[in-house]
């Protein structure tokens, strides 16, 4: 069974992750449809990491070390 943290930092992987989706996508020739569902995943994980509360945070300023975009979204 996966840990609490490993669940966590899993979420700030994907979130950032698909912000870079996102980043690409909107300048793609995406439908208004696939960017809502790449919104969609992003708010899921991000609420992974709201309700984890201090351990969501703890996790997203590990992955601001990273120095990436779709870190510091995640962060932010």
């Amino acid at each position: 069974m996966p840990s609490i943290g490993s669940i966590v930092s899993q979420h700030v992987e994907e979130a950032a992750f698909l912000w870079l989706l996102r980043d690409i996508a909107v300048t793609a020739p995406y439908s208004l449809a696939d960017l809502a569902v790449l919104d969609d995943r992003i708010e899921a994980h991000l609420d992974g990491l709201r309700i984890t509360a201090d351990a969501g945070w703890h996790s997203c300023v590990e992955g601001l070390q990273q120095k990436e975009s779709g870190e510091v979204f995640t962060a932010a």
